[in-house]
């Protein structure tokens, strides 16, 4: 079992519940811009049909208690590891086929988690975001899994969730901040900040490259927040598309060799077709 220094003290009534106020705004609130907000490409949206019907639960295991899970190999072995948040946001078990290898714990509640790839090295490394640190900010840090810090950074006001993706060929580490994009490599390096209005009223995200560069995004608003927007970025930052709609989105498929791309809400499966031109 490894442990993180933190340097500060759970908070836990407020973190225990999700830091909803705090990190996503006052809860329950509307957003009342939406449709299409930036259209500087023509895109258009199709419905595919229904939803899964479990679409809204398959980041979580368990069933009296959810926790959040992702997979990856993290031991270096060629299988994929199952990453399980510890109730209360004491840390991620790491487990195999077996069951329990490890866990990391932290002192700041776990308010989001994943992994990423590091040149030169065969395993992934874990990327952990806590909150609230001393001044009331965000955590970031990515460490191994015995518990070795790699790279940490601070971030005031503290964004939602976080998201890890490849852009432009290097897995990046992505979070929504000021109503802007925030683009970090696995060092902690600030690689570029791209312009995201309305950002602040939405929590979790969702992260792919289609052809040409272009940066897709999917974000959703907290449980008290039922809307989604979509964004697409040309290569160098510019928002070429942006659109508001009401109901949470859970999932985002794009591939880095097509225009096309597809977005699932609650209800719905969506494809949209950026007109090339």
């Amino acid at each position: 079992m490894k442990s993180l220094d933190m340097r500060w003290t759970r908070h836990n009534l407020v973190v225990g519940l999700m830091g909803c106020a705090t990190l996503c705004g006052a809860c329950g609130e509307t957003v009342d811009a939406t449709g299409v907000l930036v259209r500087k490409i023509d895109v258009t949206r199709q419905r595919l049909g229904p939803a899964p019907s479990d679409i809204s639960g398959r980041e979580f295991v368990g069933t009296i208690v959810l926790q959040r899970f992702k997979r990856a190999d993290v031991a270096g072995d060629e299988a994929e590891e199952t990453l399980v948040e510890i109730a209360g946001g004491k840390g991620i078990a790491i487990r195999d086929a077996g069951g329990v290898v490890d866990e990391i714990l932290t002192d700041e509640y776990l308010t989001d988690f994943d992994t990423i790839s590091i040149a030169g090295l065969a395993k992934r490394q874990l990327v952990l975001y806590t909150y609230p640190n001393s001044t009331r900010g965000g955590t970031f840090r990515v460490v191994t899994l015995d518990g070795r810090e790699v790279a940490s950074w601070t971030e005031k006001p503290p964004p939602g969730r976080l998201a890890v993706a490849v852009w432009k060929g290097v897995d990046t580490i992505f979070y929504m901040q000021n109503d802007e994009l925030v683009l970090r490599s696995s060092n902690g390096s600030e690689l570029s900040r791209f312009p995201l209005p309305l950002g602040n009223k939405f929590r979790s995200l969702h992260i792919a490259q289609s052809a040409g560069d272009r940066l897709i995004i999917l974000a959703s608003g907290n449980g008290y927040t039922p809307y989604h927007m979509v964004c697409v970025y040309s290569g160098g930052g510019e928002l070429l598309f942006q659109e508001i709609e009401s109901e949470h989105g859970f999932q985002l498929d794009a591939d880095a060799g097509q225009t096309d791309f597809v977005v699932v809400t609650r209800s719905t499966r969506w494809r949209y077709a950026p007109i090339v031109g």
